[in-house]
């Protein structure tokens, strides 16, 4: 998941107190220049899209990187990961380089 972690109340199931530490979108910040890949389903049925969405924007903002680095896909789906296994192709790719 991807999204504005403070907009949730259950926030500290990624690790204890990190919501109020750094957002999404700084957390993405931290593994430049590391690629990364982020999908967010259009139907998940535990966080908004337009939550990930918002989050991503806030990253662009925050990120003095190329967005080359970074892989954002909205699929089809709900919680899940995208079953177009492209990002997990490119991702593999990345790794072996």
């Amino acid at each position: 998941f991807f999204n504005e972690r403070k907009k949730y109340t259950w926030c500290d199931w990624s690790w204890k107190n990190a919501a109020y530490t750094y957002s999404d979108a700084e957390i993405a910040c931290l593994t430049y220049p590391r690629k990364f890949w982020i999908q967010i389903g259009d139907n998940d049925d535990l966080f908004d899209v337009k939550s990930g969405i918002r989050e991503f924007e806030r990253f662009k903002k925050l990120s003095s990187a190329k967005e080359q680095w970074v892989n954002f896909t909205v699929f089809s789906g709900t919680h899940e990961f995208n079953k177009d296994n492209s990002d997990v192709e490119a991702f593999a790719k990345e790794l072996w380089k």
